[in-house]
């Protein structure tokens, strides 16, 4: 009885500050990251940065930043966040209703091409490979998977910017199977935030899961998961460098701002 009074009271929190967003035609409900804010239409200077921020293989529906930085976006005055998160939905997957077996194969397809990456870098650098290496590089290094059930794969990553010559950030990316639809939660950070982003980003997804139904009983193939898992995983590593980009871009845009500001 107390597992499944702990569970309820979970449940009943995560819904009572979730948005209610349409995914593939389904209602979800998505509480906001402990500690964060939705970015808003009403924070004018980063909602029209991160809503110009596309992402070619999947679909962005959400921006989280400190709770504290809200009453600044709202006058405009933000500065860059040093953490934040990002919400998505697998693009290829949206219209479909992914059972275990489903999301077990698309998660094997994205291992199976962050693996082939991986012996790429191996090969190519030789005794001289490393994760920073590697980011030097291609501008993201996915580590070794860290989590992994028939709801939940997430691994982290380190990355940066390239073009503008910022530090290191790190990151972790959870997919979760969430009533049938993939979601990918991402959970950015300094490089030092390593641990951060993996804790953080664990919290939120078993938030979002307790929130909504769990995943239907029976769904999309295993063979045509994995298929458009392979096709993803490797636009995943692409769009891990978007998504540090876009730390990036959303600090410089943010800065610049400011200064029009005071010009």
């Amino acid at each position: 009885m107390t597992g499944k009074f702990v569970m309820m009271t979970i449940a009943m929190m995560a819904i009572s500050n979730a948005k209610t967003l349409q995914v593939g035609g389904r209602s979800l409900e998505v509480p906001e990251p402990d500690g964060f804010v939705e970015v808003t239409p009403e924070m004018p200077g980063l909602y029209g940065i991160t809503r110009g921020i596309v992402d070619p293989d999947n679909e962005t529906l959400a921006y989280f930043i400190p709770s504290e930085m809200a009453d600044a976006a709202k006058a405009g005055q933000a500065t860059p966040p040093k953490k934040y998160f990002v919400l998505k939905v697998q693009g290829n997957t949206e219209f479909v209703a992914l059972d275990a077996a489903g999301f077990g194969g698309l998660v094997a397809g994205v291992k199976s091409s962050n693996q082939m990456i991986s012996e790429e870098m191996k090969s190519q650098l030789g005794d001289d490979y490393s994760p920073a290496a590697v980011v030097k590089l291609r501008g993201v290094a996915a580590l070794p998977p860290h989590q992994e059930s028939d709801v939940v794969f997430a691994y982290s990553m380190l990355t940066n910017s390239g073009a503008f010559g910022q530090p290191m950030m790190s990151a972790t990316t959870s997919y979760a199977n969430v009533a049938g639809k993939m979601l990918i939660l991402h959970a950015y950070g300094e490089e030092s935030d390593l641990e951060w982003t993996r804790s953080a980003a664990g919290a939120w997804t078993k938030a979002v899961l307790a929130a909504n139904p769990k995943p239907p009983a029976s769904g999309l193939a295993n063979s045509a998961a994995t298929s458009a898992g392979e096709q993803f995983g490797g636009g995943d590593l692409k769009s891990g460098v978007i998504g540090a980009v876009v730390g990036v871009v959303l600090a410089v845009l943010v800065l610049g701002l400011k200064k029009r500001k005071k010009a």
